[in-house]
C-alpha cells in the first residue's frame, strides 16, 4: 500500500509539524507529500492528522500508527544493515567537509538518501570555509571534500556550477534598463558595494580583485546572503552573487547578468587515504547515480 518513502515523511511530519518542512526534509515536493499523506490516509481509511493553517498535528490513531511506523522503520533498518555486513560492507565513517550553502542546496537530501541505504556508513558533515576544507583534505583530515573551482579528477565527482550575477535596489538608477542588457565589472566597481561571504573565502570582492577591477567603494562586508539582499533593498549598494544564493522573492531587486561571464564550480573530490575504501565508493557511486537521475 505505501512505500517506505512514505512512512519516513509521516515521522517527518509528525516531528517538524508542518508539511513544507517534511517535504523538504525527504527531498520532495510539498503536492507529492500532500498527495503521500492523502494516499496514505485514503488506504487505512482514517484521518492520521489534523490539518491546521500552518501546522499537522496528529489524531489519536495517527499517534498509534507512528509509534508501530517507528518500530518497522527501525526494524527495516536492522534488516539493511545485517544485509549489508553480510556482503562485505562493515560499518564505517565518512568525514564529509563543505561550506554551509553547497552543503543545503546540493548534497544534504542526498546524504540522508544515502544513510537510507547504508546504515552501516555514518556521514559526518564539517563546515567550513571553502579554504579550510581544502586543508583538510590536503592534510588527509576528512574522506570528503567539496572544493570551489577545482579541477575534477577520479575519483571525484562535478556537483554544479553556478553563474555570477548583478544584483541592485529596484529603485537604483540603473534598474530601468533591460535586464538582458549585461553590467560591466568596472561600472560596478566604482559604485556603493555591499560585499557578501556566503562563508566563503572566494566572494564578491576576492572576484573583482582577481579580474583587476578592484572595488573602490565598500560599504558594508556581511556573511549571510539574506542581510546582504535585506542592504540591497534599501538600496545601500550594488552587489554581485551566485545566482543560486537569489531569493525566492526577488521583489525590490533586480538583477543583471555580467558583462564578463564568471562562474563558480563546485567539485566533490576524495583523499587518497579513502578513496580505495569501500564506503567511498559507495558514497561517489550512488551520489553519481542520485545526480544522473537530476534529483
Amino acid at each position: 500500500m505505501n512505500n517506505l518513502l512514505h512512512w519516513r515523511l509521516m515521522l517527518a511530519v509528525a516531528e517538524l509539524g508542518t508539511l513544507s518542512r517534511a517535504a523538504e526534509q525527504c527531498g520532495i515536493t510539498q503536492s507529492g507529500a500532500s498527495q503521500a499523506i492523502a494516499q496514505m490516509e485514503a488506504g487505512l481509511g482514517v484521518p492520521l492528522f489534523v490539518r491546521e493553517v500552518r501546522t499537522m498535528t496528529l489524531t489519536a490513531v495517527g499517534q498509534q500508527v507512528l509509534e508501530k511506523a517507528r518500530r518497522m522503520l527501525a526494524e527495516w533498518q536492522d534488516i539493511r544493515l545485517l544485509a549489508q555486513q553480510a556482503a562485505g560492507i562493515q560499518p564505517a565513517q565518512l568525514l564529509l567537509a563543505s561550506f554551509p550553502s553547497v552543503y543545503s542546496e546540493k548534497l544534504q537530501h542526498f546524504v540522508r538518501h544515502f544513510r537510507h541505504q547504508y546504515p552501516a556508513i555514518e556521514v559526518v558533515n564539517l563546515t567550513g570555509t571553502d579554504v579550510e576544507a581544502r586543508q583538510w583534505l590536503e592534510q588527509g583530515q576528512v574522506d570528503l571534500a567539496v572544493l570551489m573551482n577545482a579541477p575534477v579528477t577520479a575519483p571525484g565527482l562535478l556537483l554544479g556550477a553556478d553563474q555570477w550575477v548583478a544584483v541592485l535596489a529596484s529603485q537604483h538608477p540603473l534598474a530601468n534598463r533591460s535586464s538582458q542588457l549585461p553590467l560591466s565589472l568596472a561600472e560596478l566597481a566604482a559604485m556603493p558595494f555591499i560585499v557578501a561571504t556566503g562563508g566563503c573565502d572566494l566572494h564578491s570582492e576576492a572576484l573583482f580583485q582577481a579580474l583587476g577591477q578592484p572595488l573602490q567603494q565598500v560599504v558594508m562586508r556581511v556573511q549571510e546572503w539574506p542581510t546582504a539582499y535585506a542592504l540591497l533593498r534599501q538600496n545601500r549598494g550594488v552587489s554581485v552573487a551566485p545566482a543560486s544564493t537569489l531569493p525566492a522573492d526577488q521583489s525590490g531587486l533586480r538583477v543583471f547578468p555580467l558583462a564578463t561571464a564568471c562562474q563558480r564550480t563546485f567539485v566533490l573530490q576524495c583523499s587518497p587515504r579513502s578513496s580505495q575504501t569501500i564506503a567511498t565508493q559507495r558514497f561517489l557511486d550512488s551520489l553519481q547515480a542520485w545526480l544522473s537521475n537530476g534529483v
